[in-house]
């Protein structure tokens, strides 16, 4: 048992002169081999951050195409409803404010996604919708010329809204 106490201590003996002779070998490994964990790290944390950034990118574009599409879909349910050769002016009238509501929900809804002058120009129609679909439709006077008749003026207010509503689709780009 003594002689195995002794080869261990001359094999612990030579493995630690062995060390002590190639220290600066040793140090580099280890070091090294710490440095490369951690440049590694650092680039992993790095190349993460940056695909953060470009998935947070690709995000925003994502919805402002949507918030864009949005509304020029109602835009065209505007033109399409005020178009509609069949309907009668209290049909007209009935889809012009319901579709001035959805106009106005969608353009709160997705606001921070559109360009400013879109929405002001958006929230432009909807009012003059607005104040076409409740304009006072009185009954037809026959001292009032013809182009003062509130059939007339619903039907040129709600043209004058349809062509606003071209001219934003137009700007509107996808």
């Amino acid at each position: 048992m003594l002689e195995d106490i002794k080869n261990c201590t001359s094999v612990v003996h030579i493995i630690g002169s062995f060390v002590w002779m190639h220290l600066d070998e040793v140090l580099l490994l280890l070091f090294g081999g710490i440095g490369a964990i951690v440049v590694t790290e650092l680039l992993r944390r790095y190349f993460a951050k940056k695909d953060q950034k470009e998935q947070q990118r690709r995000e925003l574009e994502h919805r402002m195409k949507y918030a864009k599409k949005q509304l020029k879909r109602c835009l065209e349910n505007v033109i399409s409803d005020w178009e509609e050769p069949k309907s009668d002016m209290s049909i007209r009238r009935k889809k012009l404010c319901d579709n001035g509501i959805k106009l106005k929900g969608v353009v709160a809804d997705h606001e921070e996604y559109l360009p400013t002058e879109t929405v002001k120009e958006a929230l432009d129609i909807v009012r003059e919708m607005k104040e076409t679909s409740t304009l006072n439709v009185l009954v037809h006077n026959v001292n009032k010329p013809a182009d003062e008749q509130p059939d007339v003026i619903f039907k040129k207010r709600g043209n004058r809204v349809v062509e606003r509503a071209k001219e934003l689709i137009k700007i509107i780009r996808l």
